[in-house]
């Protein structure tokens, strides 16, 4: 895993649209955001904080089999070429519809597959760029990220893009990621404009205006309610741990995780340095996931291989889950979306094998 997937990647945003009329995209539904200024400050609680031991022999545990989408040059195949000379080419990002079918960012064709919820060829749209990131539903609405500098394109029904610049002055807004779960549009966002502003984490998230090409940063990850989750990379000042706030009108609880990673398994192992940080973020219903890739840092332990994990945090009760993500059998460093959320609330995860792309389900 290169180390270059912890940075903040710099996308930009493409739309598909699968519903609304013919002659323009259905803007998606916004919540009130926060004020652009930092917000005021409220009454903060630091609980203690929860130690999360990544074990590099520790074995996933059950995901659900759902389909299997072939490597190949058929219509209904998916591109994959790997090479020594440039960046792999593979599928980057997948989403489930309502119906629970399977669109997955096939880059190399420069196109979005369509597939059963079986597997099931079913068509494709095209016109895409090669350097298409990710993709999401906001509500019935599919969103795509198709290019770089905070472009964000929508096809009609009667086809074609539309698209739309957001930028903040003279800078550029920076989707880095789409936040499936809920109805409005919401991105992971950065820019050279949000440097210096305090409040929000080192995560910054906004709702994007389709209409005018204007993002709204808002308190956190939206969870409805006026309940947010703030998440805060330590980053330089303490590499070992990531806040997790839970804020309200009324109160901002920080918990702290501190991440050990050790070689072997449960309860032995060796620990080592690393490099590690939240790479992905999914909403399902009020809890929030965050996908944490790790990696050695030292080259004498690089060949113990890195790996992902999922983290759920909840605003419900519901009890911690801090378990291994089952890895690729290939090369997988340019695929932008491992984890998404279908409308049933699973979650699913693409994973690369020699033959395909896998799609599966946790039980």
């Amino acid at each position: 895993m290169r180390s270059a997937r912890f940075l903040a990647f710099l996308v930009l945003v493409a739309a598909v649209g699968c519903t609304g009329s013919a002659s323009h995209l259905a803007a998606p539904r916004t919540e009130a955001p926060a004020p652009r200024a930092s917000p005021s400050p409220t009454p903060l609680v630091r609980l203690p904080a929860i130690d999360l031991r990544a074990y590099l022999s520790e074995r996933p545990p059950g995901w659900d089999p759902v389909a299997r989408i072939p490597f190949g040059a058929q219509v209904s195949g998916l591109s994959f070429g790997s090479s020594n000379e440039s960046a792999t080419t593979e599928p980057s990002s997948f989403a489930i519809a309502s119906d629970r079918s399977i669109w997955i960012l096939d880059v190399g064709n420069s196109r979005i597959a369509h597939y059963s919820s079986g597997g099931r060829f079913l068509g494709a749209i095209g016109g895409l760029s090669r350097q298409a990131r990710d993709i999401a539903f906001a509500g019935d609405q599919m969103w795509v990220i198709d290019q770089e500098q905070g472009i964000l394109a929508g096809v009609p029904q009667e086809g074609g893009f539309k698209r739309l610049v957001f930028a903040e002055g003279t800078h550029v807004i920076h989707l880095l990621e789409l936040m499936p779960g809920g109805t409005a549009l919401v991105a992971h966002v950065d820019s050279e404009s949000y440097v210096g502003l305090v409040g929000f984490g080192s995560e910054k998230f906004g709702v994007l205006d389709v209409t005018v090409g204007r993002v709204s940063l808002l308190s956190g990850i939206p969870l409805g309610g006026g309940r947010w989750v703030r998440v805060t990379n330590r980053g330089l000042s303490d590499p070992n741990e990531l806040d997790v706030s839970f804020v309200s009108a009324d109160v901002e609880q920080v918990q702290p995780f501190r991440l050990h990673v050790l070689t072997g398994g449960a309860p032995n192992g060796r620990e080592i340095s690393s490099v590690w940080g939240p790479v992905e973020f999914v909403v399902a219903g009020q809890d929030v996931w965050l996908i944490v890739a790790e990696a050695p840092s030292r080259p004498p332990d690089a060949h113990f291989g890195g790996g992902r994990w999922l983290l759920r945090v909840g605003t419900d009760g519901s009890p911690l889950v801090w378990e291994r993500l089952p890895g690729p059998g290939i090369d997988d460093d340019e695929q932008f979306r491992h984890v998404a959320v279908g409308f049933d609330g699973r979650l699913y995860l693409m994973i690369m094998t020699r033959g395909g792309a896998q799609i599966l389900r946790r039980r």
